[in-house]
C-alpha cells in the first residue's frame, strides 16, 4: 500500500503492508514486517518508518498557539521508550 495525493505526488511509497488512517486523516499508521511506524501529514519532519513493535500516542507537548510536536510511546528491542515527531528516540537506560 501507499499514499498519493490529487496531483499523483507520491507521499508514501508502495511498500507498506498496511496503512490505517488515523486521527481525521492527519496520521497514518503504517505497517511493514510486523512492525509499526507513523506518517503525521502536517508535520515537516520524514516519515517514522516501521521499525517498532508497539507506537502509541504519547502526548502533544504545546510549542506555540498553531504547534504541538507530537511523543509516541514505542518499544523496539524489547525496551520501552519514546520517539518524537522529528524521530528522535529516547530510551531510560536503567
Amino acid at each position: 500500500m501507499g499514499v498519493l495525493n490529487e496531483e499523483g505526488k507520491v507521499i508514501l511509497p508502495v511498500i507498506y503492508d498496511n496503512i490505517e488512517f488515523l486521527k481525521n486523516g492527519t496520521q497514518a499508521k503504517l505497517e511493514l514486517d510486523g512492525k509499526v511506524g507513523r506518517k503525521l501529514f502536517l508535520s515537516h519532519y520524514p516519515t517514522l518508518e516501521p521499525k517498532y513493535k508497539e507506537l502509541r500516542n504519547a502526548r502533544s507537548l504545546r510549542v506555540t498557539k498553531r504547534w504541538s510536536f507530537a511523543l509516541f510511546t514505542v518499544i523496539i528491542d524489547g525496551q520501552k521508550g519514546y520517539i518524537g515527531e522529528n524521530g528522535v528516540e529516547y530510551f531510560d537506560l536503567e
